[in-house]
């Protein structure tokens, strides 16, 4: 395989694997499952909803408490999505 192929074959991939965590994501919360939620976030990761900030484990846990304790019924939707790769970094937007 030529450089040019595999690397737009790594883009894909890099592209495909972000989009999973993104899906991933919008069902652990509609589902309240912790441990696919956990499971979107590195170790070191930290999450800012501007009404949370911290880290992924406190996240999770707040997360899932007030979805639990506020909404009745969950459902979330993926709609526009941009993700640019630089390297070893992404930058994504996601509604």
């Amino acid at each position: 395989m030529d450089e040019a192929l595999e690397k737009k074959l790594r883009e894909l991939i890099d592209r495909h694997e972000i989009w999973s965590v993104l899906l991933r994501y919008a069902r652990s919360i509609d589902r309240l499952d912790r441990d696919i939620l956990r499971s979107c976030y590195h170790d070191d990761a930290v999450d800012d909803h501007h009404i949370f900030a911290g880290s992924a484990d406190d996240f999770t846990h707040w997360a899932l408490a007030y979805h639990g304790e506020y909404n009745t019924v969950h459902h979330h939707g993926i709609n526009n999505h941009t993700c640019e790769l630089d390297g070893d970094d992404a930058y994504t937007e996601t509604y």
